[in-house]
């Protein structure tokens, strides 16, 4: 329309919907106006851009678009059709009254303005004055060739999304922005992803598929990718098809011995983690690896049983899991006798007794140098951080008995009986005591192929007290 006035309603004595389907491009030249001056309450105009190609929308800056001011019922409504594509280059659809503006799922924009697409206000390609709504299944092209171009509030979500703005300050994000198809930044092309976490489904950059399942941004961004011929310098990030991470685990729980080296102790996870975390603090002397999430060290002090939460993440979440660490002294039954009496206890295997009893922290073998029978009395509450029982090869016997229903042991980490032979076979005598184990109860711990003359492989009585334990092993 070059120039004049276009009546879309002017006329009708009942409320009518008039409906325009347009294929082609939209120009309003000059000073042309578009308008509505019906005065039936509820007559509403349906401009649809309808159009198989790309339409492009050309509006002079003095042409003006209005409904009817004295009916506030009265309306212009722009929609674009699944399937239609329009170019708004560097124009503004600015409507006054009640005129609104809807991009349906599968539709598609492009706009140069250096404002892109906003909510509200005289801001952006649509300038509206009523509901501005663009769908978050519709496409949308940023391609202005003038610097400092935002997305606009408008856009927080996209099937497609492409970048084409060649200027050295590209496109900068104005918020998070979630694209479930593919987000492209053409060749030449700058984004700048701003402070936000964004995604998408998958990432061509200069016409190359990129790597999913990671992560994108500027060169001072956390991204595990920074290819900076298309990201310039920011903080965001864009995560490309990236989960959080899962099935987060260590071999838990722990006992380590007090001023030794401990062997590395390293996780399992699925997916990709860029930092990890632990709370509260390890013991003394154990060290946290706070980029693969390993536990080494030496620890110096002795720590009873404690509960750890472990936190692995990325930038598209976090998972967590809970570790049971202890450290101790090595604690040997040398005597056989009651377990609350330094007596029983030695430092070292065979060594001199008189050593404090066992605590939660401790790991303690019975038997694993001569035979050795160690008895919880009565009130008694034994704790451990490890029990070892027994020695296959030495052909020692250990037993351990709980006087009655007063007697309990609290093993933090794994209790393991030692596979017998056929004149050495351990046992627990729990009655009706309490024995409670954080790890697992291995009761024929490694292999054993019996033969005629074994008659038992290791023996647990209970009469009417209770056993619990995490992992129960054959």
């Amino acid at each position: 329309m070059a120039a004049g006035i276009f009546d879309l309603h002017n006329g009708g004595t009942t409320p009518t919907t008039s409906v325009v389907n347009l294929k082609g491009n939209f120009t309003l030249a000059g000073s042309s106006t578009m308008k509505q001056t019906t005065v039936q309450s509820g007559s509403t105009v349906n401009f649809n851009f309808t159009g198989t190609g790309t339409q492009v929308v050309t509006i002079s800056t003095s042409a003006t678009i209005s409904s009817q001011a004295t009916r506030s019922t009265c309306a212009i409504q722009f929609g674009v059709a699944s399937g239609a594509t329009i170019d708004m280059g560097t124009s503004v659809l600015k409507g006054a009254n009640n005129t609104s503006f809807t991009l349906s799922a599968g539709a598609s924009i492009k706009t140069a303005h250096t404002e892109g697409l906003t909510l509200s206000g005289l801001t952006g390609s649509i300038q509206v004055n009523g509901p501005r709504s663009y769908s978050s299944t519709a496409n949308y092209t940023y391609n202005s060739t003038v610097a400092g171009q935002m997305t606009g509030n408008g856009l927080t979500a996209a099937n497609n999304l492409i970048i084409s703005n060649t200027t050295a300050s590209g496109a900068t994000f104005s918020n998070s922005i979630a694209v479930s198809g593919n987000m492209s930044v053409i060749t030449a092309a700058h984004v700048n992803l701003g402070t936000f976490a964004s995604s998408a489904a998958s990432l061509t950059l200069g016409g190359n598929p990129q790597t999913s399942g990671t992560s994108y941004g500027g060169d001072t961004s956390p991204a595990a990718n920074k290819p900076t011929t298309y990201f310039n310098t920011a903080t965001g990030i864009l995560n490309v098809s990236l989960v959080a991470p899962s099935n987060l685990s260590y071999n838990s729980p722990f006992a380590f011995p007090l001023s030794e080296t401990i062997t590395q102790k390293d996780p399992t996870v699925t997916g990709s983690v860029t930092s990890w975390a632990i709370l509260p603090a390890l013991p003394t002397g154990l060290d946290f690896n706070t980029s693969t999430g390993a536990i080494t060290g030496t620890p110096t002090i002795n720590s009873p049983s404690t509960v750890y939460t472990v936190t692995a993440t990325n930038t598209a979440g976090s998972t967590t899991c809970q570790i049971v660490i202890s450290v101790g002294n090595y604690r040997y039954a040398v005597a056989s006798a009651a377990w609350n009496v330094t007596f029983t206890w030695a430092a070292t295997s065979g060594g001199i007794p008189g050593a404090t009893v066992p605590t939660s922290g401790d790991i303690v073998f019975i038997g694993e140098a001569l035979t050795r029978t160690v008895t919880i009395p009565s009130s008694y509450v034994a704790t451990a951080g490890s029990l070892t029982m027994g020695n296959y090869s030495g052909a020692t016997v250990a037993t351990l008995t709980f006087t009655d229903g007063t007697s309990s042991l609290a093993v933090s980490n794994d209790l393991v009986m030692n596979r017998p032979n056929a004149t050495a076979t351990s046992e627990i005598n729990v009655n009706a005591g309490s024995l409670t184990i954080g790890g697992a109860l291995k009761l024929a711990f490694s292999d054993l192929t019996p033969d005629a003359s074994t008659s038992l492989i290791n023996r647990l009585n209970i009469s009417t007290g209770t056993v619990t334990t995490h992992d129960l092993l054959f």
